[in-house]
């Protein structure tokens, strides 16, 4: 489905790909990708969400998937399209749930706008988020081996006893795939705004949203302590650790992040 975002269209997907699959009445779960990502990285997340009559809704980010508008430069401006995408929704409150980089659109919104936020689900998170030199110099300048590299790095994988790596998964080729099909110069935009986040040491003390962070144990582009340090420092925050996945867990695992993103958002009975 579309939506108007900022005075330009936004391709934005559903759980339920029919025509009645929003209903602004009912709540209502954002799901933000990541650098590089579109929407798909969701797409075995949220059906467990809109079992419980909830819409979810997982917008391709300017500059990604089928959002043609130009990529934003800064955290800070994506959380501002998100906002007005649930302005022109007509979406009072929503549960936002961010991977990665949209863990850091997804806080941006937390902290600038709590009361549009009904609770706050930051999977592969850390506050700073800093990006290698050397990933972020092949993003600019050569981004097939960017694309490797992350690849590569985003998923849980066991060394040989030889120290080889066993060779690229399904899973990791999808996520290849994935990064190379984003518009030129997206990948590298993103990483330097992750890299430029700044948020001052006591402002997590400050955020008042319902929040749940996931972890992965294995996680080797977003250091699983900075993760823990963010559940830590934000008051009431809960931790959720999931053993023998990396960072695109998401994709690696959905069935474990789909069950910590529900019990995160959903009262039990």
């Amino acid at each position: 489905m579309n939506f108007l975002v900022q005075q330009q269209p936004a391709f934005v997907a559903t759980a339920d790909a029919s025509a009645t699959a929003f209903d602004p009445s009912r709540p209502t779960a954002v799901f933000i990708h990541g650098a590089g990502n579109d929407h798909s990285v969701w797409r075995a997340v949220m059906p467990n969400i809109a079992a419980q009559s909830w819409n979810t809704l997982a917008p391709d980010l300017p500059g990604h998937g089928a959002t043609f508008a130009a990529a934003k430069a800064s955290i800070a401006g994506y959380a501002d399209w998100i906002i007005n995408l649930l302005d022109n929704g007509a979406i009072t409150r929503a549960a936002l749930i961010g991977h990665s980089m949209g863990s850091l659109i997804a806080l941006e919104c937390a902290r600038r706008h709590a009361d549009r936020v009904s609770q706050l689900v930051l999977v592969g998170t850390a506050v700073p988020m800093p990006v290698s030199d050397k990933v972020l110099q092949a993003a600019q300048s050569a981004p097939e081996q960017a694309y490797d590299m992350i690849a590569r790095a985003s998923f849980f994988a066991e060394r040989h006893a030889d120290g080889s790596w066993p060779p690229p998964t399904p899973v990791m080729q999808e996520t290849r795939a994935l990064l190379s099909r984003n518009r030129q110069g997206a990948l590298a935009a993103d990483l330097a705004a992750c890299a430029a986040f700044e948020c001052a040491p006591d402002a997590l003390g400050h955020v008042t949203v319902p929040t749940t962070v996931v972890i992965a144990r294995e996680d080797r582009m977003t250091a699983p302590e900075g993760g823990n340090a963010v559940a830590e420092a934000i008051p009431g925050a809960r931790a959720v650790w999931l053993e023998r996945v990396g960072h695109m867990m998401i994709c690696e695992a959905p069935a474990a992040v789909a069950a910590a993103v529900t019990s995160a958002i959903i009262p039990s009975s």
